[in-house]
């Protein structure tokens, strides 16, 4: 009897013992046993089928096989905890399946006895994969209403069947002008109409078909940087510029197309203003013949104006934009003055304002005059010189055919010997040929005569009697007739220029004379 009731006792456990087995292998989630080193001991179905492989082959393998390489440090930290605090332990964790495929699993750990009174690691695993992919989603979510919401950008999604609008940014509807419930579930064929959209001429609504929404969700076309024209309530138009592209699934399917739009009106009136700017510039230094550059010195770049282009003679494309490049454009006669002139202005802070020759590409030289100012950093490190040029040749022509000029009238007046002068009234200066004072016999040519009118004429008439006197041989008579002559001509010229007070005073200084 009692053997009859052990075996039934045996074939209970047996038949529990496989109960459990079969519980074991089909819980929904996996099982794991592991030693202190995270080798695995035991391992139940559903474990192995996590894992992608056979479940006698999980046995005695190292766990640190299946983990990630980013997460392995955690797992170590985790089955530390597990041994050492003696406390349900958790973490989340990227495995490898056999096949290379990851995914995402929750394991939650227990120290436990084992059948050798060693103490193991019994874990649960668990895989999370859908539950951090909606994770990902809902924070995708999230920052998706954060863009809508704070990002001064116009943002607008439709969806890819029929191109109607599902969200719009805040910024956007602020740009559109128009209530929320306009804005929103607009179908393709009326976005034009309903948002007020023009071509960038400003007259014509735009169609359905060449908006750039309705090409990224419909031909999954990509649009960069186009300018339309966005007619506002009340009239008021503004440019602006568009992107949009087309969102897909997994499998490349266009499911949703996006586009953004930015106000750039005040941008294109800046630049508009700038490029007549620049024209008028550009007309300026070719009419004056002039042009600025800027030297980086840090680079050794030389950035030139098109009026500096025109007077070298030069484009952009033949000029290597180098100082060394600049310098064989200088005449070999001047080009070593050129660079000890830059070299003072750099090291010894000197004024850079100099005249040079250039020699064009067709052989002719021009005369320039150029000037240029050093910058410094807040350290006094040399990291830039600008200035300007201005193309001087045909002044120096005019200045160099005046000096012959006034060369050969000189030559001239002293062979004839005649002499010329002139008195600038107004600032009472008096200019005299050097054959006046060649023919007066006077010594020297001083800066400036006496101010004075009266002053000039008395100091004249006395210079011009006594050498008269001096070197003319004629009796006493005939120089007497000749000092009146003189005076007389002395006295109608004071009459011409001089007011009538002074002319009375001229003669009483005669009268006395002959007294």
């Amino acid at each position: 009897m009692r053997n009859e009731e052990l075996q039934n006792v045996q074939q209970e456990i047996l038949e529990s013992q496989s109960k459990y087995i079969e519980l074991y292998d089909s819980a929904p989630v996996g099982y794991l046993t592991f030693n202190k080193a995270g080798i695995v001991v035991e391992a139940n179905l559903t474990a192995a089928n996590l894992l992608s492989v056979e479940k006698h082959h999980l046995a005695n393998k190292p766990f640190i096989f299946f983990v990630e390489a980013d997460f392995q440090s955690l797992f170590h930290h985790h089955l530390h905890k597990v041994f050492v605090n003696d406390m349900r332990q958790t973490c989340e964790l990227k495995l490898i399946r056999e096949n290379g495929a990851s995914f995402y699993a929750s394991v939650e750990s227990i120290a436990i006895q084992g059948c050798n009174k060693n103490v193991q690691c019994r874990s649960i695993i668990s895989d999370i994969t859908g539950r951090k992919q909606m994770e990902k989603l809902q924070e995708s979510s999230r920052i998706l209403e954060a863009l809508m919401e704070y990002i001064p950008e116009g943002i607008a999604i439709a969806d890819a069947s029929n191109a109607t609008i599902r969200m719009v940014s805040n910024h956007g509807v602020r740009l559109i002008g128009r209530p929320q419930k306009i804005i929103d579930d607009v179908s393709l064929e009326n976005h034009g109409e309903e948002w007020g959209i023009q071509r960038s001429d400003g007259i014509a609504i735009a169609s359905s078909d060449e908006l750039p929404l309705t090409r990224a969700t419909q031909k999954g076309e990509v649009v960069l940087n186009e300018e339309w024209i966005l007619c506002k309530p009340g009239r008021e138009k503004i440019t602006i510029l568009c992107n949009a592209g087309p969102i897909r699934d997994r499998n490349g399917n266009i499911i949703y197309g996006v586009i953004t739009w930015r106000d750039i009106t005040e941008f294109k009136m800046a630049m508009d203003s700038s490029r007549e700017k620049e024209a008028s510039l550009v007309n300026a230094q070719r009419i004056a013949c002039f042009g600025n550059w800027e030297w980086d010195l840090v680079k050794n770049k030389i950035s030139w104006s098109e009026g500096l282009y025109r007077i070298f003679g030069l484009s952009p494309q033949s000029f290597d934009s180098t100082y060394e490049a600049f310098l064989e454009r200088v005449h070999s006669d001047d080009r070593e003055f050129v660079k000890e002139s830059v070299h003072k202005a750099l090291y010894e802070k000197a004024p850079y304002n100099i005249d040079y020759r250039i020699v064009l590409p067709d052989g002719s030289i021009r005369t320039i005059h150029a000037q240029g100012e050093v910058v410094r950093d807040h350290t006094g490190r040399l990291i830039l010189m600008n200035g300007t040029v201005y193309d001087i040749t045909e002044r120096k022509q005019m200045e160099e055919a005046l000096r012959k000029s006034e060369a050969r009238l000189a030559n001239a007046q002293r062979i004839a010997h005649i002499g010329n002068w002139e008195w600038d009234i107004i600032k009472n200066n008096v200019h005299w040929s050097d054959e006046n004072y060649r023919i007066f016999n006077l010594p020297s040519l001083p800066p400036s005569l006496p101010p004075s009118p009266m002053k000039l004429f008395w100091s004249v008439f006395i210079l011009m009697i006594e050498n008269l006197l001096k070197n003319l041989s004629m009796r006493p008579s005939m120089k007497g007739s000749l000092m009146i002559l003189t005076i007389v001509s002395f006295y109608q010229m004071a009459l011409s220029v001089l007011s009538t007070r002074k002319v009375k005073l001229f003669s009483m200084v005669l009268v006395s004379l002959f007294k």
